[in-house]
């Protein structure tokens, strides 16, 4: 006759005991590489409209504008791209908005500073910028460095940098 073996339940409880441990561990570092790619990937965003500003205004040989949905130093909800013949960021006549980006997700902010005027910035013919701007991408309960910098210099190049949490 064959002895059957099998698991005692002390063994199965200790097992499920040893999962949960693990379980709890790599889903908090799986939601810290969550955050830091959606992070990455809303500031890669802000940065493609920004190079795509700068070439279409080479490109037309014309003022290109980038602004904030609500003309405000708060860029989360939104930002456009137009030709701006008077550089106020406002729709005149002549004027067209080449492209448009809805709110960022998750309940990060995007805040400008610096220049003139940080709810705007305009490219010139020659790809300059007419002031320098800086906007800060930072995600909710922020740690370590997930918050992101997007720069752009006089020269009209934009860069884009980690920085540590505010």
């Amino acid at each position: 006759m064959k002895k059957l073996s099998a698991f005692t339940l002390i063994e199965l409880m200790i097992t499920i005991a040893i999962a949960a441990i693990l379980l709890t561990a790599a889903w908090s570092g799986l939601s810290t590489v969550i955050k830091n790619n959606r992070v990455g990937t809303q500031a890669h965003e802000v940065f493609t409209a920004l190079s795509l500003a700068r070439s279409e205004a080479i490109k037309r040989s014309a003022n290109i504008s980038v602004c904030s949905d609500n003309n405000t130093t708060a860029w989360q909800s939104g930002w456009k791209i137009m030709t701006d013949t008077d550089s106020d960021c406002t729709i005149d006549a002549g004027d067209i908005v080449l492209r448009e980006w809805g709110s960022l997700t998750g309940d990060i902010t995007l805040t400008g500073s610096g220049g003139d005027d940080p709810s705007f910035i305009t490219f010139s013919s020659d790809g300059r910028a007419d002031s320098a701007l800086t906007l800060t991408l930072v995600p909710p309960e922020c740690s370590g460095d997930q918050a992101r910098t997007i720069s752009v210099s006089a020269t009209g190049r934009p860069s884009l940098a980690e920085i540590s949490c505010p």
